[in-house]
């Protein structure tokens, strides 16, 4: 009796340790069960914050690519709106500040071309005045001279007078002296 009261015990222990084995064995399933749930959850986890991050970056690239082509096509008005609080609000401050910095440019280059444009009209206008000057100091002198070649001419005709009529006083200056003598001889 003794050996089958062994056997039992001995069965009775195999059943109990078989027991044993079978719930050890199916908390281990669980836990593995509960393991892969949170792996799968924490991989859900990070590829969700990946894909936020990586959407979020792709907006803000394409609003500074919409912007950029708007500035590039004379819209100095544009500005980048990206509503983030991270190191992409500093790209943002930065864009924005290029735009002004270039519309500032814009508008100096604008105000100086204007000036460029008035400063020429102005010079153009002065040309004019002189020329119109020139001319009429030309046209003065031209007559200066008129006047000068009649006064030259009226001079030649004068001496020309005056020759004749110092030829002429000669002439009366001999024929009084001839007659002079003539009476001299005469009254003698």
């Amino acid at each position: 009796r003794r050996s089958s009261d062994l056997f039992e015990v001995y069965e009775a222990g195999l059943f109990y340790l078989i027991d044993l084995m079978t719930y050890q064995l199916d908390e281990l399933k669980s836990e593995r069960a509960v393991i892969i749930g949170i792996e799968l959850l924490v991989l859900l986890i990070v590829l969700y914050l990946f894909m936020g991050f990586y959407l979020g970056i792709k907006q803000s690239v394409n609003a500074l690519e919409v912007t950029a082509t708007a500035v590039a096509n004379g819209d100095l008005t544009a500005r980048v709106d990206l509503q983030t609080k991270d190191e992409m609000l500093q790209v943002e401050q930065s864009f924005n500040q290029m735009i002004d910095s270039l519309n500032g440019l814009v508008k100096e280059i604008s105000v100086s071309s204007e000036y460029v444009a008035s400063s020429s009209e102005e010079l153009h206008a002065g040309v004019e005045e002189t020329t119109a000057s020139i001319i009429h100091v030309s046209e003065a002198i031209e007559q200066v001279a008129d006047g000068a070649k009649n006064q030259t001419s009226n001079l030649e005709n004068s001496k020309d007078i005056l020759d004749e009529m110092a030829a002429g006083v000669n002439q009366i200056a001999q024929n009084s002296q001839a007659v002079y003598a003539l009476t001299k001889d005469t009254t003698t």
